[in-house]
C-alpha cells in the first residue's frame, strides 16, 4: 500500500474529489479561507488515481463545479 495525502487549502477550491478505480472519495475543507485540511488515503502500489479540485457547499455537501481530472500513479 502507498499512503497519499491531499492537502486542501480553502482559497476558492474547498474540496478535492478522488477516484481510485470505481471508488470515489471527497476531501472537504470546512475550516475557511487560508486554512488547510489534510486527507490521508492508502492506495495499492502501481495504481493510477484521478483527482480534481472542486467548489461546493459544505453544509449541503453539494458540489457546484469541478476542474478536469488530473492523474497520478502510486508506483515508486
Amino acid at each position: 500500500m502507498r499512503r497519499v495525502m491531499f492537502a486542501v487549502v480553502a482559497c476558492g477550491l474547498p474540496l478535492v474529489q478522488i477516484l481510485n478505480g470505481g471508488t470515489a472519495s471527497t476531501c472537504w475543507n470546512n475550516l475557511g479561507a487560508g486554512r488547510t485540511v489534510d486527507c490521508n488515503y492508502n492506495f495499492a502500489e502501481g495504481r493510477t488515481i484521478l483527482f480534481r479540485a472542486c467548489v461546493g457547499e459544505y453544509g449541503a455537501r453539494k458540489i457546484i463545479a469541478c476542474a478536469d481530472f488530473k492523474s497520478a500513479n502510486t508506483a515508486n
